[in-house]
Parts: structure tokens; C-alpha cells; sequence
């Protein structure tokens, strides 16, 4: 392979005929350095003239080939191969453009027919495709197009198809809104596969998929772990309010499966300031046994930001834990949360000195945010004296106003005696 391509275009036919008379297997384009380059412009034009070879092996190889080499040239031969006669070329093509992604568009209105095609596997790979060009390209006259053959296809007898279809509504996103009753259908269906991905399509719509929130939370209690985590992360990005959302995922941090706990902890810090109502769950959760879960909900007490000053004290106590990343994640939540927690400046002041860098690092930064203060990081020092010097003033002040209320008291005590005599 690497002589032929040295050798330039003299050898393309070689190659092209190695591969049509099964001297060479497709697989050997996918180790071969043709990706974008030189030897693939040359060599695919000659792939492509395999594509109209009489023998169905034939084109089936030069199709896999072109998989690898993925030259834009390509597509026009590969949707002729759509209309192929036979079922498995008709496959083979639709994977194969569904690896060229964006450079496919010109595929669309090919594929939207493949929808139809008797054949379930290149139904099943039609809609693939659809799923991987949309999720890289804009698609604002072909998608409505689209829509009604997937809204068909989500209704097809055979599993995949109906999973597939879903999965690539939801690579539509929010211009798919119109499918959303068909996906809440879809969250019922018998098969777990086609619930996850129906799932997951909502959540990739987003607030047009508000009217799904109901179904989704019934499907919390799924039998099935992944069709709970895409409903998890669903209802993270469909736009709830918090009233409507966190009772239930309030009772998903209390899980004893690992991933929901997880999956649950992000979907909050996805949300982030407007899922205050999670800070006590979280706070719960910086004790978790499970230490992912212990920085992770770390992370999003720091994600909502000054409205979880209520966790500041639990935050200083993670500062002590005995794993770097809660501390480090401890660290740098007390300074998105900013002022208000000025009580955990003492803590991060010592935390300066942890044998850990990040530590040190997140530190100095929430000394920062929190009292507006510049001092070096490594100059602990500095941070205490000014520390005690600010606690001194506070102090004195409080000090001063408590004489001065005192004072008010005795006069108006006096007045009030004077006034009796």
C-alpha cells in the first residue's frame, strides 16, 4: 500500500483492482494514512467507478473503502448506491454516509427515501445517517421534511427502527418540538432500547419539551438503569421549574445506584442557579461514600453560586477531607459562591499550605473572590495578618455599636424617670 500511493496516480488502478479482485480487504484503508490527503483524492475517484461494477461483492467493498477514505467526491457515487438493487449495497451505503457527516448534506433528500425501503437494516442505518449530519448541520428546509417519515418510523414493528427513529428527532433538537407527544408515547414502549432514546431526544429538544416533564418523571422509576439516567438528564434541560423538578430528583440522590447519584448531581449543575431548592440534597451529598459523588455535588453547590451559602459549612468541612478533589472542588465552590462565604476564610487560608497544588490554587482564588483581596498564594502569612486585622476592626466596631446602644438605653431610661417625678 504505501509503494502504490508513493508511486502516485499510476497506481490507483493497481489499488483498485486489488481491492475488486479481494487481494486487499477494505479494512486495509482504515490503518493506510489516506484520511484528507493526496493518495485519498487519488485513490477515491477509482472507488467510486466500483461502485458500478456488476458484481455486488464489488461494490460493497469499494463502498466499505470509501468509509475510510471519506472523500467528499464520494457522496454523489454512494447515493446512486441507495437505489442499488441489492438490499446489502443499499446498507452498506447509508453506514457509509453516515461517517461523512456534514460533508453528506447533499444525501438528505437520498436518505429521507432510504426511510421507506423494504429492507429494516437500511431503514435502521437511513436514519443513522439523518442523526449524524444533523447533529453537525443546520437543516432549516429539509428537517420538516424529515419529521413526518421519523414520526412513521417511531411507530415501525421492529425495535431498532423505532429506537433509531427517536434517536435522530431528538439530533434534530428543538426544531423536532412537533414529535414530541410521539416521544412521550415512545417513553412507554416495551423495549428499553427505544425508551432510552426517546429519553435522551427529549432532553436534546429542550423547553420545547416542557409537556413531557410528567412522563419523564414517572420514568425516574424505569426498571431499566439507562433509561433512568437519559430521563435524569432529560429533565435537566427541558427547562422545569424548580417546584416541578426537584422533589424528584431530590429522591434520585438518595439512590444506591452509583450512576443515578451521579447522573442526578450534573443534571443540577447543568441547571444551576435556578436549582437553589437542591442545595440541602447536596449538602447530603459531600458525605456520600462514593467519592465522585462527593466532588461532584462539590461542583454543583459551586454551580448555583451565592444561593448556596447555606452549604458554606459543609464546604469547610470537605476542605478537611482526606481525597485532593473534594478539597480542590470544596475550594473552588466557596469562591463562586463569593462574599457570603467570608466565614470560610480562616479554612482557606490554612488550606494554602495543602500538599496539594490544586488546593492551593483554588484556595487562593476563593481568597480572592471572596474578600476582594490580592495577596500572593504563597505568602500565607500575609493572608492571616490582614485576616486578624480585619477581624480586630469588625470587632471594635461591633464593640463600639453595642456602647453606643447602651448609651441611648440610659437616656432614655432617664427621660422616661424624669418624666414620672
Amino acid at each position: 500500500m504505501g509503494v502504490l500511493a508513493a508511486i502516485g496516480d499510476e497506481a490507483t488502478p493497481a489499488l483498485a483492482q486489488a481491492l475488486k479482485d479481494g487481494a486487499i480487504s477494505p479494512l486495509v484503508f482504515r490503518y493506510y494514512d489516506l484520511d484528507y490527503g493526496p493518495a485519498a483524492a487519488r485513490v477515491s475517484p477509482a472507488l467510486v467507478r466500483l461502485l458500478d461494477d456488476e458484481d455486488d461483492e464489488v461494490r460493497i467493498r469499494a463502498i466499505r473503502a470509501l468509509e475510510h477514505i471519506r472523500q467528499e467526491d464520494a457522496v454523489p457515487g454512494l447515493i446512486r448506491a441507495l437505489k442499488d438493487e441489492n438490499p446489502d449495497v443499499r446498507r452498506a451505503a447509508t453506514t457509509t454516509i453516515g461517517w461523512f457527516d456534514g460533508r453528506a448534506r447533499e444525501a438528505v433528500p437520498a436518505l429521507v427515501e432510504a426511510l421507506k425501503d423494504e429492507n429494516r437494516d437500511v431503514r435502521v442505518n437511513a436514519i443513522g445517517a439523518l442523526d449524524s449530519i444533523f447533529n453537525v448541520s443546520e437543516f432549516d428546509s429539509v428537517a420538516p421534511d424529515v419529521i413526518p417519515l421519523l414520526l412513521e418510523a417511531i411507530k415501525d414493528k421492529h425495535t431498532s427502527v423505532r429506537a433509531h427513529a427517536a434517536g435522530a428527532l431528538g439530533g434534530i433538537g428543538h426544531k423536532a418540538n412537533v414529535a414530541v407527544p410521539a416521544l412521550i408515547e415512545a417513553l412507554k414502549d416495551e423495549e428499553a432500547e427505544v425508551r432510552r432514546s426517546a429519553a435522551k431526544a427529549l432532553g436534546r429538544i429542550g423547553p420545547g419539551a416542557k409537556e413531557a416533564a410528567p412522563v419523564l418523571i414517572e420514568t425516574l422509576r424505569d426498571d431499566d438503569l439507562g433509561v433512568r439516567l437519559k430521563a435524569i438528564r432529560a429533565l435537566a434541560n427541558v427547562g422545569l421549574e424548580a417546584a416541578e423538578v426537584f422533589p424528584a430528583l431530590g429522591q434520585q440522590m438518595k439512590d444506591e445506584d452509583d450512576d443515578i447519584r451521579l447522573s442526578t448531581i450534573e443534571a443540577l449543575q447543568d441547571i444551576g442557579p435556578a436549582a437553589k431548592a437542591a442545595v440541602p440534597a447536596l449538602m447530603g451529598a459531600l458525605k456520600d461514600e462514593n467519592e465522585r459523588v462527593r466532588y461532584r455535588a462539590a461542583e454543583a453547590l459551586g454551580a448555583i453560586g451565592p444561593d448556596a451559602k447555606e452549604a458554606v459549612l459543609a464546604l469547610i468541612e470537605t476542605l478537611s477531607s482526606d481525597s485532593a478533589q473534594p478539597r480542590i472542588n470544596a475550594a473552588k465552590a466557596l469562591g463562586e459562591i463569593g462574599p457570603a462565604a467570608r466565614e470560610a476564610v480562616p479554612a482557606l487560608i490554612h488550606a494554602l499550605e495543602d500538599t496539594e497544588s490544586g488546593v492551593q490554587s483554588y484556595s487562593h482564588w476563593a481568597l480572592e473572590h471572596i474578600t476582594g483581596k490580592k495577596f500572593p498564594r504563597r505568602d500565607p502569612a500575609k493572608w492571616q495578618d490582614w485576616w486578624e486585622k480585619e477581624e480586630y476592626a469588625a470587632k471594635v466596631q461591633v464593640e463600639g455599636e453595642n456602647a453606643d446602644g447602651e448609651i441611648e438605653g440610659k437616656e432614655v431610661i432617664v427621660e422616661v424617670l424624669g418624666g414620672l417625678v
